[in-house]
């Protein structure tokens, strides 16, 4: 991703929780915290309208963690991939196929202050389609975006999060903790679909020392490069080769909220290397995780 905050000093505005921004021709407060890449405002809506875009906030609350809606009401070609960037950690990372919300949850750091960086690599004008002479690069269009505080679900340290339908009935289920990146569990486990997965965690108890335990089942074409950040600091970062867990220890703040962000730089899809039809971006099938406390001599 081209940084464009080492060219310049975002313009952070201060916002409340709560308020909504519109895009709308008629209220078009969204102005008063873009920086670029969206278009003037047509009635009730405004596009995204160049493969890159920036937003930027100082949110003025204590919560630790934030959830951004957007309310998405076309999408140009029917589908656009989307990455989406705070303060250069990758919180979402998908292909937006649905009208409607869509959901971005990300950690807001001691000074309030959130750059949100947008990529649209599969935006394109109408005119370089033949379609129209608008040369804008189209991909979302949106009408209103809104931040809540979002409360993570709790988890007790030594409880272990299952991620095989087997599982499931004795431990908690990963599908409470899970922001994005992970397939439809299956009897065993649950595949990683994509190159990014993210999931949030309140902890019972903070200010202490855990370990985090991974435990896999299947690593898809041999070996996988695994990143595992913390809150934004990488906690784990290896070529996996073999099934033993994935284990690390980290620290657990005060607030005890920690979200989890894992980068599978070589995730690939079955349907692209020629050996099957599934088209799910796969790298790892997780089992179980759990966290025990590490305690200091």
């Amino acid at each position: 991703m081209v940084n464009f905050m080492y060219f310049y000093e975002p313009q952070y505005r201060e916002y409340k929780l709560g308020t909504k921004l519109d895009f709308s021709k008629i209220k078009y407060n969204i102005i008063n915290y873009f920086e670029y890449g969206i278009s003037e405002p047509e009635n009730e809506f405004a596009w995204f309208s160049e493969k890159e875009a920036t937003l930027s906030f100082e949110f003025l609350c204590d919560n630790q963690v934030i959830k951004g809606i957007f309310d998405i009401v076309s999408i140009f070609q029917g589908e656009q991939k989307v990455r989406i960037f705070a303060n250069d950690i990758l919180v979402f990372d998908n292909v937006v196929k649905n009208i409607g919300p869509l959901e971005v949850v990300f950690p807001k750091p001691h000074d309030g202050k959130v750059c949100l960086s947008f990529e649209f690599p599969d935006a394109k004008s109408p005119f370089n389609l033949g379609i129209s002479d608008d040369k804008r690069e189209l991909s979302l269009c949106v009408k209103s975006l809104i931040f809540e505080n979002f409360n993570p679900t709790s988890l007790d340290i030594g409880t272990s999060v299952a991620f095989s339908k087997q599982l499931i009935k004795n431990s908690k289920n990963f599908n409470d903790y899970v922001i994005f990146g992970l397939s439809e569990s299956e009897n065993k486990g649950t595949w990683t679909n994509g190159n990014n997965i993210s999931f949030a965690i309140k902890f019972t108890k903070g200010d202490i020392l855990v370990s985090f335990n991974l435990k896999l089942l299947a690593i898809f074409n041999e070996k996988q490069s695994v990143e595992i950040y913390a809150n934004g600091t990488r906690v784990f970062d290896k070529i996996v080769t073999n099934l033993d867990d994935i284990s690390f220890v980290f620290f657990i703040p005060k607030t005890c909220d920690v979200i989890f962000n894992i980068k599978l730089c070589d995730a690939k899809s079955p349907k692209s290397l020629g050996i099957g039809s599934d088209s799910r971006v796969l790298g790892l099938m997780l089992e179980s995780l759990y966290f025990n406390e590490v305690m200091l001599p």
